[in-house]
């Protein structure tokens, strides 16, 4: 549904029928499990797991391209390569995305904690 640098159509710009209709059915989709979804969330550890997550969500957002720089940059210092990742999504490949993803996590967490010490440090000098 989306583009791939190289190729000479895209779904997306400008959008094409086919988007459109994913769009048409993730719509309907989110509003057929929508009361499934709110008694879900009546619960007390779900709101709890909820609120954890909704609390880091938009800080995760805005930082994790320095997280993943600094991945980078330490799979650069560690390895002495650059990582290049062009090649076809086999088996492997998509058995390191749970490893790459984990890295990325690792480096974005210490720039948000970063920010939330700096942030709770304003508000009570």
């Amino acid at each position: 549904m989306v583009g791939v640098p190289g190729d000479r159509l895209s779904n997306i710009g400008p959008p094409t029928l086919v988007v459109v209709a994913l769009l048409t059915f993730q719509v309907g989709l989110a509003e057929v499990t929508r009361p499934a979804v709110v008694r879900l969330l009546r619960r007390p550890r779900v709101q709890r797991a909820t609120a954890l997550v909704n609390r880091f969500a938009l800080l995760l957002f805005l930082f994790h391209g320095n997280g993943m720089a600094l991945a980078r940059t330490v799979f650069y210092v560690v390895f002495a390569e650059q990582i290049v990742d062009d090649r076809e999504p086999d088996l492997i490949w998509w058995l390191e995305r749970s490893v790459a993803v984990l890295g990325l996590l690792l480096c974005t967490l210490p720039v948000i904690a970063l920010f939330s010490l700096r942030r709770r440090a304003e508000r009570h000098p």
